[in-house]
């Protein structure tokens, strides 16, 4: 019988929810995570480009700052880190 080996990692997880501004169409939530080594690197990156700035997505939309959004859309794609997420269609439901 082949031996067992267990090992155990423990990961940083930040999470954020979103939904529409009547409430009334959608609510999501998300959740990015990763080792500290993948964190320190994808972090290292995200504050090159946004010089310490903090972002938000809405306010990025708003103000029109595209390139900013999807360059930092390019951080976390090219990271190790990982996501989910998952919507609900409030109307449906």
């Amino acid at each position: 019988m082949p031996s067992r080996r267990w090992q155990v990692m423990i990961l940083s997880v930040f999470g954020d929810e979103s939904h529409d501004e009547t409430k009334q169409r959608v609510f999501a939530v998300g959740t990015v995570y990763g080792t500290i080594k993948d964190w320190e690197s994808a972090e290292k990156s995200w504050l090159q480009r946004t010089g310490g700035e903090v972002f938000h997505a809405a306010d990025c939309e708003r103000e029109g700052k595209h390139d900013l959004y999807k360059d930092l859309t390019q951080v976390l794609l090219k990271s190790d880190l990982c996501g989910l997420t998952s919507a609900l269609d409030l109307g449906s439901f």
